[in-house]
């Protein structure tokens, strides 16, 4: 069976010329829409690892008071000590610090842990922050010598930040920033 294009019936596909505009139409709204795509999903972890950061928190003042004693969240590479030498993004451990030394130490168990957050995310406190957030049964927060803490952990990813600000009463709340400090 031979096959004559010259003579095909008209509509019976796409010419070449509608098929690259198609491709055209398409490459434009690829272009556009992946980078939105990506921006919201960098938003999204960015502010799941930040409720994540925060609800910590709150639960570790909330089983100080519940318990009736002191109860540190430090953070944490491998999902059991404390660790000085890395950032928050790297994982927490939330334990009973009997002791008060802001390290756990064996007999203090282990209330929750998480691991590393994903992508390229920061998480860095400030003054006794960087380290550890210790809650005493009033539902203050405390450094290990007894002094009030207080301050701001900064989460970044992208050009984007989230702060954990902690008070002087121990409340943590969330806010929201463009570009990262």
């Amino acid at each position: 069976m031979q096959v004559n294009f010259l003579h095909a019936k008209h509509g019976s596909g796409f010419t070449l010329v509608e098929l690259l505009a198609a491709l055209v139409v398409l490459g434009v709204l690829i272009g556009v829409g992946v980078p939105a795509l990506s921006a919201m999903v960098r938003d999204a972890r960015l502010t799941t690892f930040t409720n994540e950061l925060h609800a910590a928190a709150f639960l570790a003042r909330s089983e100080a008071i519940r318990r009736g004693q002191r109860v540190t969240m430090c953070a944490s590479r491998d999902g059991l000590q404390c660790a000085a030498d890395t950032g928050w993004e790297s994982g927490w451990v939330i334990f009973p610090d009997v002791n008060a030394n802001v390290l756990r130490d064996a007999g203090e168990t282990l209330i929750r842990s998480r691991g590393p957050a994903s992508g390229g995310m920061t998480a860095r406190g400030n003054g006794t922050l960087a380290r550890y957030l210790s809650y005493v049964p009033s539902g203050t927060s405390r450094t290990a010598n007894g002094a009030m803490q207080m301050g701001t952990l900064r989460i970044c990813e992208g050009g984007q930040q989230r702060s954990l600000i902690i008070s002087a009463s121990g409340r943590v709340r969330t806010e929201r920033k463009d570009g990262c400090d």
